[in-house]
């Protein structure tokens, strides 16, 4: 079988993607994801299922389908620019041009169509004029409804039973329903009642969040029509169970919706939106079946389903959303874009003109148009953002991720911190202990440590509430990041054992290999050379296995520190030069920066000062545009080392202060300490003890590692005179130091001790 796509054909039987008579070079993982979604054109895969087909069992994270799809991305992008796989935030991945299916013989047999059929678009007034007066009636309603909105809307999780046999459901109905009449914050997670693994995931969001209740319904086929079985439960309340009975689909879901209502707001908000839904139960239940199969993936059949709800009735708003909302999905942005403009200027419900404008952004950002995006979902926030009624968490969560993808780090943490705040009033656990990891780990990245510190803490404690293991590892590994930049490496450990724990227990092998990054470096700082080569020689595997580039790129980075920390420049350069490869193979920019940091290191270790002055500006530019602050003390000191070495003291020494000053901004605790050491190897060269020792007690409070600052106290004391305590700082730094103690250190020593005389 032939699949063509763009300018690609995909042969099965020779197992090759060609184009234009070349072969691309793909990965295993890579073409058989290719196969699946060319297979299944339009049909959005969520990461879950991506690992379940392509990776066929084998335990890897969601990052391996990241880095799987970035590969495919740019092969197929190298060939053909443009985007040809679309990420659908927070469902997964499709495919965007259209396929075509041939056997060997080259005869088309299958193709997916692209255009509506035109006896569909006299249609369009028609729907354009319903709209309209629907939009007027529900106007009002709106405004009489908008007055009982409270402060924060309760928070309703819908359930189907565990039994209901039908191939559509009444869930994701019923979240969209109160959703846009701004009723309760819904959530339907993929969680059948009754079973062990729903009781425990309901008893950890009860203890969180006491006011949350759960609707649980099941609908069935009766000889008399349909039978309607809903049961709300709460801890504060015993369970109540209603049956709705009827030959008609729509009536019954009025009555259901209008009592399920009742139930969680106390009153019936429900006569507004109501008006937007079809008396015609056939037309109700083909919406219903269409949110089933969207929320399943199956997106072509949710498409059949609601092109039939307009069909037969154009001004129904909330299937026309809808259909907008899959035609994305499916890779026909110009279609969703149509549909969406029909009922931007004439929706007065507010919940559903954010639905409307956040799809439309999600349009953009797919379409790398990321300030077209910014400035979208910024006109929507600052409409509603005085309005309780209107929910914005989701929209500033995906505003956050537009601004990172900008670099406005500045921007997504404003955003985060109000995303915080409204989910503490809201009681979304899962969504607020992620906000807080991931506020953190900027902070981190920004040098904010004590901020960093504080969400990093916040996290743990809900992903300890929650019994989310792989959550716990992954803040747990943040909080020995915060460490190790204080230089409390014996912290770092700590959490770090703890981390790696957790993941083998999982084996969970990208969290590993992560928890293994961390645990090298703390093993290197600290002279366990042969240990941490061990190690990370395991995490390479990790990351050749799983197919992860940024592990890999972790991997070549310690190889070139642990290298650089024995003299073995040759083995540094040859590390550094794959890891410079493997990025730019990437194409990493974050990598490439980190790259030009290495090579920096490695010139000052060799005294090689003619590159040094570019790449410096380089780093220098990048701080400027990502106000990455935390790197700024490190290049100051590094840029000091290089003054030191063409003869400018004075500039130097002004410089090491200016590190210092920053570093104590940005509670840079390594850097403070390596400042100290440099000061005083810089004073013992100009032999000049009692400053040398000065230098090392400002940095004692610190508690720096044992080599180099025992030996260097030892030196000081030797050159002051005081021999004895010179040797019994160097006694000790010997056997603090591992395998950082050298030869010439132990020359040093035996220098130290008096010579051994004959007692004749």
């Amino acid at each position: 079988m032939k699949y063509r796509f763009s300018v690609f054909v995909l042969n099965t039987e020779s197992k090759e993607v060609t184009a234009e008579d070349r072969v691309l070079k793909l990965s295993r993982q890579g073409y058989e994801m290719l196969l699946l979604l060319l297979e299944n054109p339009g049909r959005v895969f969520s990461k879950k299922e991506l690992i379940e087909e392509v990776w066929k069992g084998r335990y890897v994270t969601t990052n391996s389908v990241d880095q799987c799809i970035s590969k495919l991305r740019k092969t197929l992008q190298d060939v053909q620019p443009g985007n040809h796989i679309k990420t659908v935030y927070g469902k997964g991945f499709k495919l965007i041009p259209e396929v075509e299916k041939t056997r060997g013989s080259g005869t088309a047999i299958e193709q997916v169509p692209d255009k509506p059929h035109p006896r569909y678009r006299p249609f369009r007034l028609i729907a354009t004029l319903f709209l309209l007066v629907a939009a007027m009636i529900a106007g009002l309603v709106w405004k009489t409804d908008t007055e009982a909105v409270s402060m924060s809307l309760p928070r309703l999780i819908l359930m189907n039973d565990g039994e209901t046999q039908d191939t559509w459901s009444l869930s994701p109905y019923l979240a969209h329903l109160f959703t846009y009449a701004n009723i309760a914050q819904t959530e339907t997670p993929d969680i059948p009642l009754p079973s062990q693994e729903s009781k425990q995931y309901l008893e950890r969001q009860w203890r969180l969040s006491p006011e949350l209740k759960v609707a649980t319904s099941r609908l069935e086929a009766v000889d008399e029509g349909y039978r309607v079985t809903m049961k709300i439960s709460s801890p504060s309340q015993p369970d109540l169970t209603h049956h709705f009975n009827g030959d008609n689909i729509s009536t019954i879901m009025k009555d259901v919706s209008r009592w399920l209502a009742v139930q969680v707001r106390g009153t019936d908000p429900m006569i507004g939106i109501q008006s937007l839904l079809p008396d015609n139960s056939f037309l109700l239940e083909l919406y219903m079946r269409g949110l089933s199969a969207a929320k399943q993936g199956e997106i072509d059949k949710a498409v059949h389903f609601f092109s039939l709800c307009l069909k037969d009735q154009p001004d129904f708003a909330l299937a026309r959303l809808a259909l907008a909302e899959v035609k994305s999905k499916q890779g026909k942005p110009e279609e969703a874009l149509a549909l969406l403009d029909m009922l931007a200027d004439l929706t007065v419900w507010p919940q559903l003109e954010v639905e409307i404008q956040s799809i439309r952004a999600d349009i953009l950002d797919t379409q790398g148009k990321h300030l077209d995006a910014k400035k979208l979902y910024l006109q929507i926030i600052s409409k509603y953002e005085e309005d309780p009624g209107v929910a914005l968490d989701n929209l500033r969560y995906d505003l956050s991720h537009t601004y990172t993808a900008l670099e406005e780090y500045d921007n997504a943490l404003n955003e985060l911190e109000k995303l915080k705040k409204s989910l503490l009033s809201s009681s979304n656990p899962e969504l607020l202990a992620d906000v807080y990891q991931k506020t953190g780990s900027i902070q981190q990245n920004l040098g904010q440590l004590q901020e960093a510190d504080s969400n990093a803490n916040e996290a743990l404690a809900l992903f300890s509430r929650l019994e989310d293991l792989p959550g716990k590892a992954k803040v747990l590994s943040l909080l020995a990041r915060i460490a190790n930049h204080r230089s409390q490496y014996g912290k770092a450990t700590h959490y770090l054992q703890q981390s790696l724990q957790i993941n083998r227990s999982l084996n969970y092998k990208l969290g590993t290999g992560a928890t293994l990054n961390e645990l090298i470096y703390v093993l290197m700082v600290q002279g366990h050379f042969s240990q941490a080569t061990v190690l990370n020689t395991q995490m390479q595997d990790i990351a050749l296995e799983i197919d992860y580039g940024a592990m890999l790129l972790a991997s070549k980075q310690l190889a070139v520190d642990i290298a650089r920390a024995q003299n073995q420049w040759i083995t540094a350069q040859m590390a550094l030069d794959e890891h410079l490869m493997l990025a730019k193979s990437l194409n990493n920019n974050r990598a490439l920066l980190k790259n030009r940091l290495l090579s920096l290191d490695l010139y000052l270790d060799q005294k090689k000062t003619g590159p040094i002055p570019e790449t410096i500006d380089k780093i220098q530019r990048h701080i400027e545009k990502t106000k990455e602050n935390r790197l700024r003390p490190r290049l100051q000191r590094q840029l000091a080392r290089y003054y030191l070495l063409t003869g400018k003291t004075t500039e130097a020494l002004v410089l090491l202060q200016t590190s210092k000053n920053l570093a104590t901004t940005t509670d840079d605790i390594e850097t403070l300490t390596e400042v100290g050491i440099l000061l005083a190897e810089y004073y013992l060269g100009k032999q000049q003890p009692a400053q040398a020792l000065s230098a090392l007690r400002e940095i004692e409070p610190y508690q720096p590692l044992p080599y180099p600052y025992l030996l260097l106290k030892s030196k000081a004391l030797a050159l002051n005179g005081q021999i004895i305590p010179a040797l019994e700082y160097a006694s000790l730094c010997k056997q603090k130091a591992n395998e950082w103690w050298s030869p010439d250190d132990e020359k040093y020593i035996a220098n130290l001790r008096p010579p051994v005389t004959s007692s004749l």
